[in-house]
């Protein structure tokens, strides 16, 4: 893994490489983790966390360990092309729903809320490498996207497929894509199916808003019960929240609304429990490990084959 970048690459062999990296997805979340006591070592086949140490994030234990740098250059060999990528989205996608439910539990048990804080910033890092390590890929470097919102559109033009062509919406992952993207995969892939690169565009200033919408969903699946389920323009035909590309199709009426709903479920309270303010703590958490992982990516200048 930690020469893969060096190789010629085909498109199949890339379809491969997506496959390992979904299968050691924990792995390479581990290496992207930027808040890792062993960020600065080697890569090395060694069990990671040592067992010595304490866990950061509880269930998350790696059968070797990667180092950010080559964390962020083996993502280099699979994130450029949808197909290649789908795999370890796949898996991205498992690995966040096995650790979620426990790790949600455990928190609302012991009162402690760190643990999803260094969950979903970690979550969020290795969304930043994903980013970082498709634009060195796909564009040169006086073209390279300066910030992560704007690779976040340059990879959903990539999703769509070659020719335009929509990918069935049974094998799109749909927990993981919601979180990375803020665009919800049933939104984007239904039965009236929207242009991905257009739902990620109208995000542009509300990423967080939006990614707060996801959370807030994630939430309450976990057993955050809202105090005021959502009425009127906020819930769907099914009573359950609007999707957020709905919403903000009203415009500032519709976002003022939803803001309104977050703040009657806590948010700017000190109930760190509450959908509104748990929601909003894990949406800037994830944000922030996202754009700080790409900006620290964006480092990493060694010479890749596909340079």
């Amino acid at each position: 893994m930690i020469s893969a970048d060096g190789w010629p690459l085909p498109d199949a062999t890339r379809i491969h490489l997506g496959e390992i990296a979904g299968a050691y997805a924990t792995e390479l979340t581990l290496g992207a983790d930027l808040g890792d006591p062993d960020m600065t070592q080697d890569s090395a086949l060694r069990t990671t966390p040592d067992p010595f140490q304490p866990t950061r994030i509880p269930g998350l234990y790696g059968a070797f360990r990667l180092s950010p740098e080559d964390t962020f250059r083996f993502m280099t060999t699979f994130t450029a092309t949808a197909d290649s990528r789908r795999p370890f989205d796949n898996g991205m996608d498992t690995l966040l729903q096995r650790l979620l439910p426990p790790i949600a539990e455990q928190s609302r048990t012991t009162g402690d809320i760190t643990r999803m804080d260094r969950l979903f910033r970690t979550l969020g890092n290795v969304r930043g490498f994903e980013l970082a390590a498709a634009v060195r890929v796909l564009q040169p470097q006086d073209e390279r996207a300066e910030e992560a919102k704007d690779a976040e559109s340059l990879l959903a033009g990539t999703l769509m497929g070659a020719f335009g062509l929509i990918p069935p919406f049974s094998i799109i992952p749909k927990t993981w894509t919601a979180l990375s993207t803020g665009v919800a995969v049933k939104d984007t892939y239904g039965p009236q199916p929207k242009n991905l690169v257009q739902e990620t565009e109208k995000l542009d200033g509300v990423e967080t808003l939006a990614r707060q919408h996801v959370t807030a969903q994630l939430l309450m699946e976990q057993g955050f019960v809202p105090k005021v389920p959502p009425s009127g323009f906020l819930a769907g035909p099914d009573g359950a929240l609007r999707p957020f590309s709905e919403i903000i199709e009203d415009g500032n009426t519709g976002m003022q609304a939803f803001e309104q709903w977050l703040i009657e479920n806590g948010m700017g309270t000190n109930d760190e429990f509450s959908v509104g303010e748990s929601s909003l703590r894990v949406a800037r958490n994830f944000d922030g490990g996202k754009d700080g992982a790409y900006h620290r990516a964006r480092l990493y200048t060694n010479t890749l084959t596909t340079d």
